[in-house]
């Protein structure tokens, strides 16, 4: 059977706390902060793993958006007392390859009415604009075709746009 990427969108109220069983997973915080299993996240921030894993909100409470990978048939169903879950999507992986995979969560920030213009395979730069692009959505790439040097290249670009730019990203918390 083929396995299902769900996206679901949690609401967690001041010190709430969610239990999770073992499944490749990604969470991002979109609001507020929550400890996860390696230390406290916040705004734009993301964590993933394999294990079980456990998420308490902080005082302000938070949202998060939470990706899994799961056989079709499966079901995690949050029902803990200070929780909203729903799923926003959910899509059949029919042409999964083989082998391991790396889930990667990558962003795009766009000011207030800013458009995407196409990109030219490549350049990782939109025209008009003279930042690299920094895409925000889950990608399965073979865990085999990205080394730990491109990896650490990679993150380390990503908090130097981040350093950069944190007026973009307060741009976020406001467009909501």
């Amino acid at each position: 059977m083929q396995p299902v990427l769900r996206l679901c969108e949690d609401v967690l109220s001041d010190g709430a706390a969610v239990s999770l069983p073992a499944l490749p997973r990604m969470a991002f915080v979109v609001h507020g902060a929550i400890a996860a299993p390696d230390g406290v996240l916040r705004d734009g921030e993301a964590w993933s793993g394999e294990d079980e894993a456990t998420f308490k909100a902080g005082p302000e409470g938070a949202t998060v958006w939470r990706w899994e990978l799961m056989a079709a048939e499966a079901a995690v169903v949050l029902s803990s007392t200070g929780i909203v879950s729903r799923e926003k999507l959910a899509a059949h992986l029919d042409t999964l390859p083989a082998g391991p995979l790396l889930l990667r969560g990558d962003s795009v920030a766009f000011p207030p009415g800013g458009c995407a213009y196409r990109e030219r395979a490549g350049t990782g730069v939109r025209p008009g604009g003279h930042r690299p692009a920094n895409p925000l959505h889950p990608r399965h790439d073979p865990a085999g075709s990205l080394s730990r040097q491109k990896l650490a290249r990679i993150s380390q670009r990503r908090r130097q746009v981040q350093a950069e730019e944190p007026a973009v990203q307060d741009l976020y918390r406001y467009a909501d």
